[in-house]
C-alpha cells in the first residue's frame, strides 16, 4: 500500500486559508497561455453555438441527440445538419459532452470532424468528465516497486488533439492536473474549470451547525481548508492508504485526537471530494465517524456511483449517519441511485456552462489580468478557471 501522508490537525481553531494564484506557475494559467496563442484572432467568437452531444448522458438536457449504442458496445453520436439546425454554420462550436469511457473520446472526436466537414472553423469541446483520468501515473506497490500496468491518459489527450478537429478543450473539475500538463506537451490548450464554488454555494453549507470539514485525502486537502476557511469552521484530515495491487481498495484512518473533538463539540461532518467513484472512502470515513459525529454530509462534484469489489458506491452511501449527498449533473451514475433518493440532491451543470459559455462568446481570449473566466460578476456562474498553485503541507 501506498502511504498518503496528509496534515491530521487543524481542530482547535478555524481555519483562515487562501490558496495562491498564478498565471505563470500554475498548470490553468499555462494553459491560458497557449490558449490565447491559438484563439487571437482566429475566428469570431460572437458567430459560434453550443451544442449538446448527448455523449456520456450528461450533464442532463432534452435535446433531440444523442448516442446510438450498437449490439457489440460501439457509441456511435448522431449529429445535427447545422444550417438545418441552427440556419448557419457557425465559425465557432462548443460541444458539451461527458466522455467517460475511451470510446466517447473516440466518438467526441468524431463529431467534430464530421462538424469541421460542415465548414465549422474552431470546436471546442467543454468536457464534464474525461475517459482513464485516474492513469494519469505510476502507482507502486507496499514495497516500492512499480506496478505494471500501462498509464493512459496521455494517450485520451493525444486523440483529443489527433488530426486537428478539435482546436481547445475545457474540463470540469479534472480529477488531476495532469491532463492539463500532459495536454500542454503536445501544444493543445485545455481548461481546468474548477466547480467546488459551484457545489459550496448551492449546497448551502453555511446553514449547518457545529460544522467540522474532513479531507479524505491528498488530492482535496485543498478543497477542505477552502471549505473550512468559508464556514470558519475547524478541520481535519484522513490518514489513508490503497491497495494498488488488488483495485486500489481504500483503507480510511481518522486519528483519536479528531475523533474525540468530533465527539466534544458534537459535529456535523463534511466530507468534500471531487467524485465518488466505488465509495468506499467515503464508507470508510462514515465506519470511523460512527458514535463520534452527529450527521454526515457528502459533497462530490461527480457521482460516478460505480460498483467496488462486492460492494457498490451505493452500499456505502447508504449508511445512516450520512444524511445528505450533494452532487453535480457532470457524470452519469453508473448504478441505480434510487436507494438514495431521500438524501442525494444533484445541481445541474447546464445552466452554469451556457453561462461560461455566453461569457466567452464575448471574451474568447484573455486579457491581461487574472480574473478572465473567474470573475462571477461577468461570467455570472461560480464556476471559474482554476489558476491555484497547490500548497505543501507543514
Amino acid at each position: 500500500m501506498g502511504q498518503l501522508e496528509l496534515s491530521t490537525i487543524n481542530v482547535r481553531g478555524s481555519v483562515n486559508y487562501e490558496p495562491v494564484i498564478s498565471l505563470e506557475e500554475s498548470w490553468g494559467g499555462r494553459a491560458r497561455k497557449l490558449w490565447q496563442t491559438r484563439f487571437v484572432e482566429t475566428v469570431n467568437p460572437f458567430n459560434s453555438a453550443l451544442l449538446y452531444t448527448g455523449i456520456g448522458g450528461a450533464p442532463l438536457d432534452n435535446a433531440k441527440v444523442g448516442v446510438r449504442v450498437y449490439g457489440d458496445g460501439s457509441l456511435i453520436p448522431k449529429y445535427f445538419d447545422l444550417r438545418t439546425h441552427l440556419g448557419c454554420v457557425p465559425e465557432l462550436l462548443f460541444l458539451l459532452a461527458s466522455p467517460f469511457s475511451t470510446d466517447s473520446v473516440v466518438g467526441l472526436r468524431g463529431l467534430a470532424r464530421t462538424y469541421k466537414e460542415q465548414g465549422v472553423q474552431k470546436i471546442i469541446p467543454i468536457m464534464t468528465s474525461l475517459a482513464h483520468e485516474r492513469q494519469d501515473h505510476q502507482f507502486f506497490d507496499s514495497n516500492g516497486k512499480p506496478i505494471l500496468e500501462v498509464t493512459t491518459l496521455k494517450d485520451i489527450v493525444e486523440i483529443l488533439k489527433d488530426g486537428g478537429y478539435i482546436d481547445g478543450g475545457i474540463i470540469i473539475q479534472p480529477h488531476s492536473l495532469r491532463s492539463v500538463e500532459l495536454a500542454l506537451r503536445v501544444g493543445f490548450p485545455l481548461l481546468p474549470i474548477d466547480a467546488f464554488k459551484l457545489l459550496v454555494e448551492r449546497a448551502e453549507l453555511r446553514n449547518i451547525k457545529n460544522a467540522f470539514v474532513i479531507g479524505p485525502d491528498k488530492g482535496r486537502k485543498d478543497d477542505a481548508r477552502i471549505l473550512a476557511s468559508v464556514l470558519d469552521c475547524p478541520m481535519g484530515s484522513a490518514l489513508k492508504t490503497r491497495d494498488r495491487l488488488n483495485g486500489g481498495r481504500p483503507t480510511v484512518i481518522i486519528p483519536d485526537d479528531v475523533l474525540q473533538h468530533i465527539k466534544e463539540i458534537q459535529a456535523n461532518v463534511i466530507i468534500v471530494d471531487d467524485e465518488i467513484r466505488e465509495g468506499g472512502t467515503i464508507g470508510g470515513l462514515a465506519n470511523a465517524l460512527d458514535g463520534f459525529a452527529e450527521s454526515i454530509t457528502v459533497c462530490a462534484v461527480k457521482g460516478i456511483f460505480a460498483h467496488g469489489e462486492g460492494e457498490s458506491a451505493i452500499d456505502h452511501l447508504i449508511h445512516p449517519l450520512i444524511k445528505r449527498i450533494v452532487i453535480t449533473d457532470a457524470v452519469k451514475p453508473l448504478t441505480d441511485t434510487k436507494p438514495l433518493r431521500k438524501k442525494l440532491q444533484t445541481i445541474k451543470l447546464g445552466p452554469e456552462i451556457a453561462r461560461l459559455v455566453a461569457y466567452l462568446q464575448q471574451n474568447l481570449v484573455p486579457s491581461n489580468n487574472e480574473v478572465w473566466l473567474r470573475d462571477r460578476n461577468k461570467t455570472n456562474t461560480p464556476l471559474r478557471l482554476d489558476l491555484s498553485v497547490e500548497q505543501i503541507s507543514k
